[in-house]
């Protein structure tokens, strides 16, 4: 699949079925302090950088709140479409920051052209500064970061992160989602963000759009 599939509905709407699950395993856990029962309690987030009808689907990003007075304590479960605080997407960030490795003001113009998205120099600096400098310190990379051998290249990261998974460009993609997923919330445990994210993974949702 060529990386125009950024430009397709249809991704982002496989996409949002995985953050269905990963939060539908998140409810189902209750309440990580009290052991009380999760409600739904989503808030406002909007993304840039979405085809053309996919925005409807992201104008909330799914959250719980405990339902016990006495707690209240917030799980915002962990997700493949929103990448931490960022304005774009998780997938756009990923694959414009493996296609921009080394990148020139010519490359950078042919990206914006191929995604028909608004990314200034100074976003994608940021963006690979954070997969060369920020990213192989998180607890969330360390903790997975053995399941790779050889060892992840600091030196493109990105790049050498979606070589490391099998299948198509899509299904790669995917599958770092979700391996990443587990640094997209600061509220769900990290061990238990990677267990749903496993979950996910092995329960077969990973399937052509």
């Amino acid at each position: 699949m060529s990386p125009r599939m950024l430009l397709d509905v249809s991704f982002f709407v496989f996409l949002h079925s995985l953050d269905i699950d990963l939060a539908e395993r998140v409810r189902r856990g209750g309440c990580a302090v009290c052991g009380g029962p999760l409600h739904a309690a989503p808030y406002p987030r909007k993304l840039r950088g979405l085809p053309a009808g996919a925005g409807r689907l992201f104008s909330k990003r799914m959250s719980f709140c405990c339902g016990s007075r006495e707690c209240r304590a917030r799980a915002t479960p962990p997700s493949v479409v929103f990448f931490g605080r960022r304005l774009h997407p998780g997938a756009m960030v990923l694959l414009v920051s493996a296609l921009a490795h080394g990148s020139s003001d010519r490359r950078l113009r042919r990206l914006q052209r191929m995604f028909d998205i608004d990314i200034d120099r100074r976003t994608l600096v940021r963006w690979q500064g954070f997969w060369r400098d920020a990213f192989p310190g998180t607890d969330g990379f360390r903790a997975q970061a053995g399941r790779f051998s050889p060892p992840l290249s600091r030196c493109g990261l990105v790049r050498d992160l979606l070589r490391r998974f099998a299948g198509s460009l899509r299904d790669r993609l995917v599958s770092a989602l979700l391996f990443l997923s587990p640094l997209t919330t600061g509220s769900v445990a990290l061990e238990r963000a990677r267990r749903c994210a496993g979950e996910t993974r092995r329960g077969g949702v990973v399937i052509a759009c």
